[in-house]
């Protein structure tokens, strides 16, 4: 992103380039982002995280006047594809940080992690993708799904938001 935004500010091709290359490069490694850093013990519980689509929706924005046509919308939409309909569960009226490798909800301490905060700042970069694509139904999707997040996440002892985990398919009551 800063190097898309360098090129922009200076016209230097170079910082273009570094920037086209990164994002061509997370594209490539998006099935494993970490790579030979992986901590997971293959087999073991094949989890699918949601930060690379919910990031790649802002970052294809970001870089769109140096990437090419065909690249960036097909990016845009498995990205919102990923956000809206897979980490979203609307049998839960929100969006997890991890489902198992086909989409499903994972029993398990990372499949049941809600992170609200991430869940808006998510929305925001969907509202500008709706924005873009001129999909208002979009926009109001992804303000529903801010609204009720933002009412699941907050403390009303302590006042603000915090990471929280709910049990499969059964929201809190309020």
């Amino acid at each position: 992103m800063a190097f898309g935004q360098l090129y922009l500010a200076t016209g230097n091709e170079e910082y273009a380039h570094i920037a086209k290359v990164t994002y061509q490069t997370i594209l490539e490694k998006s099935d494993n982002p970490k790579g030979k850093w992986n901590k997971a013990i293959p087999g073991a519980r094949d989890l699918k995280g949601f930060a690379l689509p919910m990031i790649m929706c802002n970052l294809s924005l970001e870089l769109e006047p140096l990437l090419d046509e065909k690249v960036l919308n097909n990016t845009i939409e498995t990205c919102i594809h990923e956000v809206m309909e897979v980490f979203y569960k609307p049998e839960l009226g929100l969006i997890v940080e991890n489902v198992t490798a086909d989409g499903q909800l994972s029993d398990s301490f990372e499949g049941r992690q809600v992170n609200p905060g991430h869940t808006l700042e998510a929305m925001w970069f969907i509202m500008d993708l709706g924005v873009r694509l001129n999909k208002p139904e979009l926009i109001e999707k992804a303000v529903r799904i801010s609204l009720d997040a933002a009412a699941y996440g907050w403390d009303k002892e302590y006042e603000g938001f915090s990471i929280l985990w709910t049990e499969k398919g059964i929201l809190p009551s309020s």
